[in-house]
C-alpha cells in the first residue's frame, strides 16, 4: 500500500511496483488508508507511508494503525521531506 498525498509520487511509486509485478493499493491520506485497510480481504504485505499530508497525517495513521492488532502487523516504511527526530521515530515503533 502506497499512502501519499502527492499524485506525481504516488502515481510513480505504483508504476515502479506494476513494472515489477506488485499489485498494490494506495491512499492520499492516512484515513483514506485506514478505511481501505479495514475493508480489505487481504492486507498489503508492506506499506510506504508518507508524513506530511492532509486530513491524517502519517504519525496519526501509524498510532491509529497500531491500535488495531490485524493492521499492527504490516510492516511500515517511512518516506519523508519531514525531518524525522528520535521522538517521532519512537512515536513509530510498536
Amino acid at each position: 500500500m502506497i499512502v501519499e498525498d502527492d499524485d506525481d509520487i504516488r502515481e510513480t511509486l505504483e508504476q515502479i511496483l506494476d513494472d515489477h509485478d506488485i499489485p498494490a493499493m494506495s491512499a492520499a491520506n492516512g484515513a483514506i488508508a485506514l478505511a481501505q485497510l479495514r475493508a480489505a480481504t487481504e492486507p498489503p504485505c508492506a506499506i510506504l507511508l508518507d508524513m506530511m499530508m492532509p486530513v491524517m497525517d502519517g504519525a496519526g495513521f501509524r498510532a491509529e494503525q497500531l491500535r488495531h492488532p490485524a493492521l499492527a502487523a504490516i510492516p511500515v516504511v517511512v518516506f519523508s521531506a519531514y525531518e524525522l527526530t528520535p521522538e517521532v521515530v519512537a512515536a513509530m515503533r510498536p
